[in-house]
């Protein structure tokens, strides 16, 4: 059963299980270079003995998947030209748990990681076989380039598509076909000339995640690779407690499930395309009366907050990270001032991040909302944080810990047999 296909009452029952001891295991699935599926590696060929999915948002490719494989036969070394790891073909990785209250005993299964080969490297020494994917980003960024195939910015072409016409097409032109964009109205001023010499300099990427970004969109790859058009969601998908939570009834409602002490760390980085962090968001659109476009809400950190233009001010100068949000649709102004508190509040939670080590969250993707909870008993409430995290490691071999908020080196198994599986 896949993750996405869980009922609410199964999903309480998986994070129930994750957070404890359990048997878990990895599967390794190939594709060819149009992303058709050719069939899952046979474990009786190789066996993992190291692997790691790391996450690294504040890079223009923020997905790497690092892989030791050993081969158990001589014919799946000789054949690595061809073979499944060969860097024009796709690989990905599913993270399954077993689940022992869903139907008498169910197998969760999640995608974990989806991308291109970009190397493979056999280690006579040690008899293994070193494999790294990059996420699909990475097929947007240079030396990559469009094809211009599309009906789009030429003469008589559509120069004015939605925020949805603009990013199927340009992402079509580079060859792309797994998609779940949001109908984004509004249009866009799109110069065909003006974006081939940024993406030929600067690759189609940042130009498309720019474009998403200034209309309040958030733009990427998820972990099943498909391209992926939505305003953020601030409702977190997981929790993590440091203590035990407890109900009005004095019960512990979820003991801890944290396995270091979390430290707080603050950042206004940006994700190599221009974003993370902005302390305002001015939102233009058209006034249904003129029909002209003009500020219609903004929205700022208030004063004397971590990062507002009056605490980051330099040599009495304020220092003002704007987002600036366009649209030729027809906006009220409430609904132009909702829309940038919302803005604000993606950046909000991206700026102050925790660090911590915890059993694996393998549903964990990019742009998703974790909180961090305190025992709710204390005198000051114990409180709950949330933050976007910008970093994390998801480790494909077992009794190995999840890192949040930083990226580390997952160790070598000595010993495996035939697929990795194992209780946690």
């Amino acid at each position: 059963m896949r993750y996405e296909d869980l009922t609410h009452a199964q999903r309480d029952l998986y994070y129930d299980t994750l957070f404890t001891s359990h048997v878990m295991q990895v599967v390794v699935y190939h594709y060819d270079r149009n992303e058709q599926f050719l069939g899952e590696l046979d474990p009786d060929s190789y066996a993992i003995v190291s692997g790691q999915v790391d996450v690294d948002t504040t890079q223009p490719v923020p997905k790497q998947l690092l892989m030791d494989v050993q081969p158990r036969t001589a014919s799946f070394v000789s054949d690595i030209a061809n073979g499944p790891f060969h860097p024009a073909k796709f690989i990905a990785v599913d993270y399954w748990v077993y689940v022992p209250q869903i139907a008498g005993g169910t197998w969760v299964e999640t995608r974990v990681f989806y991308g291109p080969t970009t190397m493979v490297q056999f280690d006579e020494t040690n008899y293994v076989l070193h494999v790294e994917a990059q996420s699909k980003e990475s097929l947007y960024l240079p030396p990559n380039i469009a094809n211009n195939t599309q009906n789009l910015g030429g003469k008589s072409k559509d120069t004015k598509p939605t925020l949805h016409n603009l990013i199927l097409h340009l992402a079509t032109d580079m060859g792309e076909t797994r998609f779940r964009l949001s109908r984004a109205a509004g249009k866009v001023t799109f110069n065909r000339t003006r974006y081939d010499a940024f993406a030929r300099a600067n690759g189609a990427w940042p130009y498309m995640v720019n474009e998403a970004r200034r209309r309040g969109f958030k733009l990427w790859f998820d972990r099943r690779g498909n391209l992926t058009l939505r305003k953020m969601v601030h409702q977190p998908v997981v929790s993590f407690t440091t203590s035990n939570v407890v109900d009005k009834q004095g019960n512990v409602a979820q003991p801890p499930n944290v396995a270091s002490v979390p430290q707080v760390q603050f950042s206004v980085t940006t994700d190599g395309t221009g974003g993370l962090y902005y302390n305002a968001v001015q939102v233009y659109g058209k006034l249904k009366a003129k029909g002209k476009v003009k500020l219609l809400g903004a929205a700022y950190e208030p004063p004397a907050a971590l990062f507002d233009s009056e605490s980051m001010a330099r040599h009495g100068h304020k220092r003002l990270m704007l987002l600036t949000i366009t649209t030729d649709n027809v906006m009220k102004r409430a609904a132009a001032i909702a829309q940038a508190r919302s803005s604000l509040k993606d950046a909000q939670l991206s700026a102050q991040q925790s660090s911590f080590d915890c059993l694996p969250v393998p549903h964990l993707d990019i742009n998703d909302v974790v909180a961090l909870r305190g025992d709710l008993t204390a005198p000051d409430g114990g409180g709950t944080k949330s933050f976007i995290p910008q970093q994390w490691t998801l480790p494909l071999v077992p009794s190995e810990l999840m890192s949040i908020g930083y990226n580390r080196p997952v160790r070598v198994l000595s010993k495996t047999r035939g697929r990795v599986r194992s209780h946690r």
